[in-house]
């Protein structure tokens, strides 16, 4: 952008400020800069080609439509999928405005050997998010909102998070870049009983141990009980708008209450400095949807359907939760066990999708998504060249704005394969990076038993979706990834990469590939099964409470009988305590686990929960059991999860005594702890409040060189 006085800005990566630098400068300084890059690889170019016009190349729609190259590709994925035990493949591909394919192949069900066909609906899982980002774009640029508008001016006082600093600064852009500080969490929604209401709910609205409501929930359930004869709602949520100046009511939901108070949020400790780093985060999308519902005085689902789905003529696009008369046409959800397909039973999932659908939620056919492809390619443009609400705000969605090297693991680089595929920068919803040299801009998505991925080309107006419902693979976008390089290859006229003679077996190794990662995946267990109790199993047994997550419980099984046994009072009882016989289980949620003794130490006890289905999500955790010795007394208070405590905090599970009343529950008071302890030794006296973080010492340290360098009085830190 050009100003009167001759500067213009520039966008740069900074990798000491950790994000983005936009710099007014001038224009001769910037020809200089420009000059130094040339043949240098820069992070910015993959959006700078994505916004520029397509370019004429070799591409050509024919190559997938001939016979032979329809043979060819049709070899390939049949034998992927063979020895990779994939159920079922949905493929489409775009080039312009023209789709040149769309092919299915094997089962939508197995035991009813239903064929996938071009009406199978597949979950597309986190390729959700760029359809919540659209929608926020449509949204924040009718109500002359910014990506850079806070949460909290949408919100109102009543939203919460962490900290002070944090829950004044955090934007939009925040959310949807991942670079709020926050882990996932997604222990929360594995849970399989927290809906979205409950993850935005606040705590101290809960009624008594009587079941009635108390205070200001009694309040709000009467404004509730006097809205719901207003009939005039499309959706059964009510809203008021801070832009009317009304007072903000609660939502309306049929058998339920959420309030808008969000005060759940709160007990998610961050694990990172704010904006310093992208940390990927489901829920905090979710909270995007929700920013969507404050805006839109609609439930998510009403507006991604009115707003973007009958626009674009995505009608056969549904939701994981709200399958309605589509359900009989989803693809079936399969994981290998012990080397057997085995079914997932989808209703296991439905609370933790319906609670995170902004993020996870969308279901789909090969078809619909050639419409959502044409429309993104044509920036907008779509039916009879009519535009969606699109914006220029929406340009930034694809834009790289944050490092984002832990999001997709390339297992594609040189030299393990002769050509690399890299997507380590983030956009607004979307990677970003190179393919052979080409910017490309690309998602995947998973979720037991679905596995999606989007690819765009955009220079060359090309995109590639597939979809598949199980198979066996290291990480949830391997067998896409392949999917999708060899489409590429065929389209931008290589020979595919793995049948290019850098492989001995092409075949073996796209059955197998990463060899090394895939060989530990599909290996036996390595967890130690031998190693015999230090104590009696009855001191592990009870249920384990988190002020954040849900009840944790572990119980002895009897592997003779199948019968399960809460106390040690039970199985003495029936004379069953031979341990040999037994071992020792526990389930969170949708997760079941079988311990393993591993080593103990003088105050814990360290095991090894393993899924009794192996499955990507969470194979196994270590738990160590926290053991208070009083002379000849052993008690368990309580357990940790170690791995949380490095990735998010809120690690500890207490083991729950006399009435759940008498435990102090409340992740508030573990806050108040928890910021003592901090501020006592001095190492984070800044976390509430104001934040002096290594973030803002780098923005300082950027801000020095650059001016150093030119006379620029203008910088801001994305």
């Amino acid at each position: 952008m050009t100003y009167p006085d001759g500067g213009i800005w520039i966008t740069m990566l900074s990798p000491i400020a950790g994000g983005l630098l936009r710099i007014r400068t001038p224009t001769i300084v910037v020809m200089l800069f420009v000059t130094s890059l040339r043949g240098c690889t820069a992070e910015i170019h993959p959006s700078q080609a994505a916004h520029g016009a397509a370019v004429t190349s070799d591409v050509s729609p024919a190559v997938l439509s001939s016979p032979q190259q329809l043979q060819r590709l049709d070899r390939f994925l049949g034998d992927l999928m063979k020895c990779r035990g994939v159920p079922g493949l949905t493929i489409s591909v775009v080039v312009g405005n023209q789709v040149i394919l769309t092919r299915e192949y094997g089962s939508a069900d197995l035991e009813a050997e239903k064929p996938v066909t071009k009406d199978t609906i597949f979950g597309v899982a986190s390729l959700t998010k760029a359809f919540t980002t659209l929608l926020l774009a449509i949204l924040l640029n009718r109500q002359g909102y910014t990506w850079d508008t806070k949460v909290q001016d949408i919100l109102g006082d009543d939203f919460r998070l962490y900290d002070d600093y944090l829950t004044s600064h955090v934007t939009i852009r925040d959310l949807l870049l991942h670079r709020t500080g926050i882990p996932r969490y997604d222990l929360l929604w594995f849970s399989g009983k927290m809906s979205r209401e409950q993850l935005l709910s606040p705590s101290h609205l809960a009624p008594n141990a009587a079941g009635e409501a108390t205070g200001h929930l009694r309040t709000q359930m009467k404004r509730v009980k006097e809205n719901k004869t207003n009939k005039d709602r499309k959706s059964p949520i009510n809203y008021s708008s801070r832009l009317t100046g009304e007072k903000r009511q609660p939502v309306i939901i049929e058998g339920g209450l959420q309030s808008l108070s969000i005060s759940h949020l709160p007990c998610l400790k961050p694990s990172d400095d704010f904006r310093s780093k992208a940390i990927y985060n489901n829920i905090l999308y979710m909270l995007a949807g929700h920013v969507t519902e404050i805006l839109g005085r609609r439930s998510w689902e009403d507006l991604v359907r009115d707003e973007i789905l009958i626009p674009l003529g995505m009608n056969q696009t549904t939701f994981f939760h709200d399958r309605g008369d589509m359900a009989e046409r989803f693809a079936k959800q399969y994981a290998i066990f012990n080397g057997q397909q085995t079914e997932l039973d989808h209703r296991k999932f439905r609370s933790g999708a319906t609670a995170i659908s902004p993020a996870i939620g969308l279901c789909t056919t090969a078809s619909d998504m050639t419409k959502w492809m044409e429309f993104i390619l044509s920036k907008g443009t779509y039916k009879h060249n009519r535009r969606l609400e699109y914006s220029d705000v929406m340009d930034d969605a694809f834009t790289s704005q944050i490092l984002a090297p832990n999001m997709y693991y390339s297992q594609i680089q040189r030299p393990r394969t002769p050509v690399s595929l890299t997507l380590n920068t983030y956009g607004l919803a979307w990677l970003n990076g190179y393919y052979r040299g080409y910017p490309l801009l690309s998602h995947y998505g998973s979720f037991p038993g679905f596995f999606s991925m989007i690819s765009l080309l955009r220079i060359y107006r090309i995109g590639i979706f597939s979809a598949i419902n199980g198979g066996n693979q290291y990480l949830p976008y391997t067998i896409n990834s392949l999917i999708h390089t060899y489409i590429l290859d065929l389209l931008l006229g290589e020979t595919p990469w793995i049948e290019s003679g850098h492989f001995q077996d092409p075949h073996s190794e796209a059955c197998y590939f990463p060899h090394d990662e895939y060989k530990d995946y599909t290996a036996t267990s390595y967890v130690m099964k031998s190693q015999s109790y230090w104590r009696e199993q009855d001191i592990y047994i009870g249920t384990y409470v988190s002020p954040i997550y849900s009840d944790l419980t572990v119980w002895r099984y009897d592997r003779r009988t199948g019968d399960r046994y809460d106390s040690s009072a039970a199985a003495h009882l029936l004379g069953r305590t031979d341990e040999d016989y037994y071992e020792l289980r526990m389930r969170y949620g949708l997760l079941q686990f079988t311990l393993y003794p591993q080593h103990h130490d003088p105050d814990k006890d360290v095991f090894i929960a393993e899924t009794d289905h192996r499955d990507w999500l969470i194979p196994s955790l270590q738990i160590h059991f926290l053991v208070r010795e009083t002379g000849d007394e052993q008690i368990v208070e309580s357990l940790e999860l170690p791995e949380l405590r490095m990735k998010s905090g809120g690690s500890v599970f207490t083991r729950l005594t006399g009435n759940r009343s008498d435990n102090n529950l409340s992740c508030y008071s573990h806050r108040e702890d928890d910021r003592e302890s901090l501020t006592e030794d001095g190492s984070d006296g800044a976390s509430v409040g104001t934040r002096t973080s290594r973030t803002g010492y780098s923005f300082y340290l950027s801000l020095i060189v650059v001016m150093i360098v030119t006379d620029s009085v203008n910088i801001m830190l994305l």
